[in-house]
């Protein structure tokens, strides 16, 4: 490992929500988000883009937790995600790079890590096998300075970076089907970065529950669990290695 902090040097970092929500950059874009509001209807897939994707942006806004699942490709990697996230930067699940996995948690400012075999092999590189030795069934605090990890876990920081765009192209409505057992219209848009699918749910609060990009940085992510308790705990001392305070 490499003297100071103790963190392995050679670590490839973590995807943050600038790389993630990048890739999926265009979706709220190309749904011609408004600043306005609307009223509901009797069928909601019944009215126009503008108001179907006004009512989604507006409950978006009011979101504090949700979980996100699925896929996004980023330096031509595949990055698999699974993860309960909030406003608070708390967050739990697991993410994969290339069949990689890792569990993740972070709770109450402080994050930590436990890889397989496999992830530490590709992340760590000839550091691998003295890093797996030495936690052995612990989790791997790590250090606040490897900020990538907290600012993945940002739930304002992921939204905010899917809104930046300020193109403005129009969408058009596609079918109503499911999206796991959630009723959603489906929005399609265009723009630089390819097709973008988004699919709003029609009933209850009109959350977005998937984006789709099958552009090169693109992928697949559902969106469930809206405002749950993420229930990120701290792992027990006895749990845990600090790789802070190892030389």
């Amino acid at each position: 490992m490499s003297s100071g902090s103790g963190w392995p040097s050679s670590l490839a970092p973590m995807p943050t929500p600038t790389q993630i929500g990048a890739s999926l950059a265009g979706a709220l874009v190309a749904l011609s988000l408004s600043a306005c509001g609307s009223s509901e209807s009797d069928d909601f897939a019944d009215q126009s883009v503008d108001k179907i994707t006004s009512q989604a942006e507006a409950a978006m806004k009011n979101v504090k937790s949700l979980r996100l699942a699925g896929t996004v490709t980023s330096d031509e990697e595949k990055i698999d995600l699974d993860l309960a996230i909030s406003t608070s930067g708390d967050c739990a699940g697991s993410v994969g790079i290339s069949g990689a996995k890792a569990e993740v948690l972070v709770a109450g400012g402080e994050q930590y890590m436990k890889g397989s075999k496999e992830f530490w092999k590709l992340t760590a590189g000839a550091q691998a096998d003295q890093i797996m030795a030495v936690l052995g069934d612990k989790w791997a605090k790590i250090p606040s300075t490897q900020t990538e990890f907290s600012e993945f876990c940002d739930l304002d920081a992921f939204l905010d970076e899917m809104k930046k765009d300020d193109d403005k192209d129009k969408a058009k409505k596609g079918k109503v089907a499911k999206v796991g057992s959630t009723e959603a219209v489906e929005i399609v848009g265009k723009d630089e970065d390819g097709v973008t699918h988004a699919w709003v749910a029609t009933e209850g609060k009109h959350y977005i529950v998937k984006i789709s990009n099958a552009g090169k940085e693109g992928g697949e992510i559902a969106f469930s669990d809206f405002n749950e308790p993420v229930g990120a705990k701290k792992p027990a001392a006895g749990e845990v290695l600090d790789f802070s305070k190892l030389g």
